[in-house]
């Protein structure tokens, strides 16, 4: 794994993570975001994103898709369990698009 940048490491270790058990990271006006964070953008709540385990992977130079897998939340009483993917689109630091955005029910 490449070495992330001061920024991103100084993001993880304010969070209590180290850069081998890095959730998710992206930039966003300039800015490392966490899963929380970008839940938040994404208009999810941050309790129900922070709790994911997500991981950053890298689709096309310019393209970042991020997965949560094994998020859960309480809905009415019913645990609901699926995966969200979100395909981040990045040029430079701006984020200019959230798009893509799907769940899958587990079963």
């Amino acid at each position: 794994m490449p070495r992330l940048p001061k920024a991103a490491r100084d993001l993880l270790s304010d969070n209590g993570l180290k850069e081998k058990d890095m959730r998710v990271l992206a930039v966003l006006d300039g800015h490392w975001k966490t899963p929380g964070q970008i839940g938040e953008e994404a208009g999810m709540g941050m309790r129900a994103v922070g709790a994911c385990l997500a991981r950053l992977v890298v689709v096309q130079p310019a393209v970042v898709s991020v997965q949560f897998a094994g998020w859960k939340a309480k809905n009415r009483g019913n645990m609901m369990e699926g995966k969200y993917e979100y395909r981040i689109r990045v040029v430079g630091t701006r984020l200019l698009a959230l798009f893509e955005q799907t769940r899958t029910e587990a079963t």
